[in-house]
């Protein structure tokens, strides 16, 4: 299927120039084109530094939690894990703070307990943050991965008390917030420029999962960092925004 007829015959003849080539032509041509591909899958980590980085951070970890070591949790989550008796339990997180694991504020975010999770959250990230990136800076995206991680990470804990969560979503739902700001403050920037359509219904998504219906599957979904993330977001766009403003204004 093809747009134009103007496309169905330069499909035909490039169709026709592979028909006629060998065995071992057609093996350097897939060679090739895998070699161009992770060429340019090279060209856009270097392009979008973090975005690659929170990518393959969170593979790694999540795909040694699904298929090798579901111990990593213990390692990972926002509160310390205790062993007892009756099974794993968590330490309240002052026992993070005093202990210095600082790290644990941020980690939850790269562990996901399904692969549907772990591609979705994958797709939206990826798909909203190397425009931010490619906008506003490695720096800039570097902070944003922090804040809104840790902002969101904490309102779960604060609102469940349990230390069994996590994923990307609330990051994904900080871009999100973040994107509804920029691309009503700024419309002219091509890189705010996501259908609409697609935004309300990520949208419409946290909505529905807030009012619990999940759960009667045994889906239990981290309503409160989803929501952590978009305000977050929200809030981080707005002081740019009004900074911007403060600055042609001045």
């Amino acid at each position: 299927m093809v747009a134009t007829s103007a496309h169905m015959l330069r499909v035909k003849a490039l169709y026709q120039d592979w028909s006629l080539m060998s065995d071992a032509d057609r093996a350097l041509a897939i060679a090739g084109e895998k070699g161009a591909w992770t060429g340019a899958l090279w060209e856009k980590s270097r392009i979008y530094p973090v975005t690659a980085l929170a990518v393959f951070i969170t593979l790694l970890i999540s795909v040694t939690m699904l298929l090798v070591n579901p111990g990593v949790t213990g390692w990972l989550s926002i509160a310390l894990p205790v062993e007892t008796g009756t099974g794993l339990v968590f330490e309240p997180i002052s026992q993070t703070f005093s202990s210095l694991q600082w790290w644990r504020l941020l980690t939850p975010v790269f562990m996901h307990f399904s692969v549907l999770h772990l591609v979705f959250n994958l797709v939206i990230v990826i798909y909203f943050m190397r425009p931010l990136e490619g906008r506003l800076g490695t720096g800039f995206a570097l902070l944003f991965f922090l804040v809104i991680g840790v902002c969101s990470n904490l309102v779960q804990y604060y609102f469940t008390s349990s230390a069994l969560f996590g994923g990307l979503s609330g990051i994904a739902y900080g871009l999100v917030g973040f994107v509804i700001i920029m691309q009503r403050a700024f419309p002219e920037q091509i890189e705010w420029a996501v259908n609409r359509a697609f935004l309300v219904a990520l949208l419409g998504f946290l909505l529905l999962y807030s009012t619990g219906v999940t759960e009667i599957f045994d889906l239990h979904i981290a309503n409160a960092a989803h929501w952590a993330g978009l305000v977050s977001g929200m809030l981080m766009a707005g002081l740019l925004v009004l900074k911007s403003k403060t600055g042609h204004s001045g």
